[in-house]
């Protein structure tokens, strides 16, 4: 008797769960349906204050498969307007017919232009979204949001996806920016003292007016003809422009732009830089000359037209500035976010009258704060060994005399360009980015008495007690002679 019921029910647990299986009720998330996401744009809207241009970059699933060219994907850029960004999600899944998923989304760029108003609703609403991982790399662009995605062309990754996930590897060793994500710049929103950063984000090369930004456009304006008209039905916020091809290398190219107060920065990965700059390799491909700190020139070749060099500055959500690489080396010694970087020392009586160092941090830095005086006194204290990478033959690198010369003069350079960061960021720009605050935390007794003291307006006119110690070592694979 029992054997019966045990086995009547099994045969029915086994019908409900084929018929509830395929039933109605059941939905299947498949490419059929839904279309992925890898990136996302946020711009001003010149035809309407109160709305923004949003722009998301789809892979172009077509493309993919045995008969794909193998030179990577094709990418979708569609753009759309509307007043928020659930409004422009919701528009957007109308007007393609599929659901977007975020499952995948990899970086969040805004332009610099929008940030300027403040982006903390816009980072809410991605953080409420649970298809957008906190990881995603939150990048503030120099120019467009949308002509920085669009030019954002793989070097060498033929997936998009992968591309976009070595945006934040090359912190730790070039130290020409910093790896922040939307996670944590909302979690920094609500720090009191500290001042948020982002990725810096440059257009190398201008896209030639005569040539198509993207290689196999297909009808760009009656694209976006009639996707304007059937967005301004959907509820009537905006319209939405849609771009289709591959992107690709065949964007003309044009004068290199120089950034916000006439300053222009090289690729993180693939530049030479002037006397007393970084520096780092160059690649082979289209050149196109852009400008440094200094105002000399430099060349820079690649199939990538855009750039993550320096940092974006936040006065708590609102984007007031930006950081040079020299800069952000600095800050990331401060913060402990690098492992080394290369410098180019200026030496007299040296070829080219330039010395390449490759410098470590030995130790964290050492930050105390006084605040016994009206305004606080921010001591720090950096050690750091260094490696000589040039080789001269008529200098003895074994000579301790010539060793010390070295150190001092690196150690020099490195406090010069420490105190014009420190400045920039405190007198300039009142933003403490290095979250100077937490070394003072301590001693107040109450957080009353700590917000009491005003850290923000202090630090704006803070005194800084710089203290930098670098030893060089020489190589040793080449040695003067004696």
């Amino acid at each position: 008797m029992i054997y019966k019921l045990l086995k009547s029910a099994i045969v029915i647990t086994i019908i409900v769960t084929i018929f509830c299986g395929f039933s109605d009720s059941y939905v299947s998330h498949t490419i059929d349906n839904i279309v992925h996401v890898v990136a996302i744009g946020i711009d001003t809207c010149d035809d309407n204050e109160n709305n923004m241009k949003v722009s998301f970059q789809f892979v172009d699933v077509s493309s993919v498969g045995e008969d794909s060219s193998g030179e990577g994907e094709s990418t979708i850029m569609t753009s759309i307007n509307a007043t928020t960004i659930n409004k422009a999600i919701n528009l957007m899944n109308s007007y393609i017919g599929k659901q977007l998923n975020f499952s995948h989304c990899k970086v969040i760029v805004i332009s610099e232009e929008f940030a300027k108003d403040g982006i903390a609703t816009e980072i809410s609403n991605f953080i409420n979204n649970q298809e957008i991982r906190p990881s995603t790399n939150l990048i503030i662009s120099t120019c467009d949001a949308n002509t920085y995605i669009k030019n954002s062309n793989p070097n060498i990754e033929k997936l998009v996806t992968n591309y976009y996930d070595t945006f934040d590897l090359t912190s730790n060793f070039t130290g020409y920016s910093d790896d922040m994500c939307i996670g944590k710049f909302y979690n920094d929103l609500f720090n009191y003292s500290y001042s948020n950063t982002a990725i810096l984000g440059r257009l190398l090369q201008e896209p030639s007016s005569e040539a198509p930004s993207q290689e196999g456009e297909q009808g760009s304006s009656s694209e976006e003809s009639g996707a304007s008209s059937n967005a301004s039905q959907m509820g009537g916020t905006g319209g939405s422009s849609q771009e289709t091809g591959q992107q690709s290398s065949s964007q003309g190219a044009s004068e290199g732009q120089s950034s916000q107060g006439g300053q222009s920065h090289g690729e993180g990965q693939n530049q030479q830089q002037p006397q007393g700059n970084s520096q780092s390799s160059n690649q082979g491909g289209d050149s196109e000359g852009i400008l440094l700190d200094d105002g000399s020139s430099l060349e820079i070749s690649g199939k990538r037209k855009t750039a993550n060099v320096g940092i974006a500055v936040f006065k708590n959500d609102k984007y007031v500035g930006e950081l040079s690489e020299i800069d952000s080396i600095c800050h990331l010694l401060v913060t402990n976010n690098i492992d080394s970087f290369i410098i180019s020392i200026p030496m007299e009586n040296y070829t080219d009258n330039l010395l390449d160092i490759n410098v470590s941090p030995v130790s964290k830095s050492k930050i105390k704060v006084d605040i016994s005086s009206e305004y606080p006194t921010i001591s720090i204290y950096i050690s750091c060994g260094a490696k000589i990478l040039s080789i001269d033959t008529e200098s003895n690198y074994s000579n301790p005399d010539v060793l010390k010369e070295i150190s001092d003069k690196t150690r020099d350079y490195l406090k010069m360009h420490m105190e014009t960061y420190l400045n920039k960021t405190s007198k300039k720009y009142k933003s403490d980015i290095a979250d100077f605050g937490k070394y003072a935390l301590n001693k107040f007794l109450t957080i009353n008495d700590w917000r009491n003291y005003d850290w923000n307006s202090k630090y704006e006119n803070a005194n800084f007690d710089i203290n930098i110690d670098v030893n060089v070592t020489s190589s040793l694979l080449f040695l003067g002679e004696e």
